[in-house]
C-alpha cells in the first residue's frame, strides 16, 4: 500500500462539475463512485499505517535479534578459531623446540666428532712432523758427516798436492843446484 495523507473528496461537487461539462448525471455519479473506490483501495488509512509501523517495528526487532545472534555466533566461532590457532601454534612451537633441541644435539655431536677428528689429524701431523724432523736431523747429520769426510779428503788432497809441490820444488832446486855445480865445474 502507498502511504499518503488522508484525502477528502467532495463527491457532490465532483458530480456537479461533471454534469456541468455535459456528462449525464448517472454517468457522473458512476465516475465519482469509481474514483472514491480507487482512492479508498489505493490510499492507506491511519489503521493501515499503524499496522505497517508495528509490523516494521517487529521486523526491525527480529532483524536486530538475528543480527545479535549472528554476531554472537561469529564471536564464538572466532574465539574457537583463535583458540584452535593458539593451540596449533603452541603445538608448532613445541615441535620447533624439539626439532631445535635435536638439531642442537646433532650439531654438538658433529662438533665433537669434528673436534676428535681434528685432534687425531693434529696428532698425526705432529707425529709426521716429528718423523720428518728426525729424518731431517738424520740427513743433516749425514750431510755434516759427508761434508766432514769431503773436507778431510780435500784437506788430504791439499796436503798431498802440497807435498807433491814441495817435492817438485825440491827436485827443481836439486836439479838447479846440480846444474849450478856442473856449470861451476865447467867454468
Amino acid at each position: 500500500m502507498t502511504l499518503a495523507p488522508t484525502l477528502i473528496l467532495d463527491t457532490h461537487a465532483a458530480i456537479h462539475e461533471l454534469v456541468k461539462t455535459g456528462m449525464p448525471e448517472p454517468q457522473a455519479e458512476t465516475v465519482v463512485r469509481q474514483q472514491v473506490k480507487l482512492i479508498e483501495q489505493n490510499f492507506a488509512t491511519k489503521h493501515d499505517i499503524e499496522t505497517l509501523r508495528q509490523a516494521t517495528k517487529h521486523d526491525f526487532e527480529t532483524l536486530q535479534q538475528e543480527i545479535a545472534t549472528h554476531v554472537e555466533t561469529l564471536r564464538q566461532e572466532t574465539t574457537a578459531h583463535v583458540e584452535t590457532l593458539r593451540q596449533e601454534t603452541a603445538a608448532h612451537v613445541e615441535m620447533l623446540k624439539r626439532d631445535t633441541e635435536i638439531l642442537r644435539q646433532e650439531t654438538k655431536r658433529d662438533i665433537e666428532i669434528l673436534r676428535q677428528e681434528t685432534a687425531a689429524h693434529a696428532e698425526t701431523l705432529k707425529h709426521d712432523a716429528e718423523v720428518l724432523r728426525q729424518k731431517t736431523a738424520t740427513h743433516a747429520e749425514m750431510l755434516k758427516h759427508d761434508v766432514e769426510v769431503l773436507r778431510q779428503e780435500i784437506q788430504l788432497r791439499i796436503e798431498t798436492a802440497k807435498m807433491g809441490f814441495i817435492k817438485w820444488v825440491i827436485g827443481i832446486n836439486v836439479v838447479l843446484a846440480s846444474l849450478v855445480v856442473t856449470a861451476t865445474k865447467l867454468l
